[in-house]
């Protein structure tokens, strides 16, 4: 399984708490529009017939819970009793052959959005393929 942990990079002078709800923000946001999502897809040549499918899974998220209906994207607050944990916003791509291929072009896709959303408000986020 392939996981992609975003968590906010450096921030110089600003509030990383303050940070951490706007990228959450713009999480659901992005989820909100899964024609964003395909259209960066289809941008990066990705098969046209197929990237609707991929990208409507983020459809699914819940501000409330903070997770699509599976494991496509999930908030993970920090953890109150590990002191070195962040919160991280996690994707992962699981399964075999071209929907692997896929899941793991949108996962790309979701990051790319996110860290240029992120980059128009002045700030830093970390990306970490795992």
């Amino acid at each position: 399984m392939t996981g992609y942990h975003i968590t906010i990079g450096y921030l110089s002078g600003a509030d990383k708490g303050e940070a951490w709800e706007v990228l959450k923000r713009e999480v659901a946001e992005l989820c909100a529009e899964p024609a964003i999502i395909a259209h960066e897809l289809l941008r990066h040549g990705m098969d046209v017939n197929r990237v609707r499918e991929y990208a409507e899974a983020y459809r699914s998220f819940s501000p409330e819970t903070g997770r699509t209906e599976d494991s496509t994207l999930v908030i993970k607050e920090r953890d109150l009793d590990d002191e070195e944990s962040e919160p991280q916003v996690m994707q992962l791509a699981s399964g075999g052959g071209r929907s692997r291929t896929l899941k793991e072009a949108t996962r790309r896709a979701v990051c790319r959005l996110l860290l240029e959303r992120m980059h128009r408000r002045g700030i830093e986020i970390n990306i970490n393929v795992a």
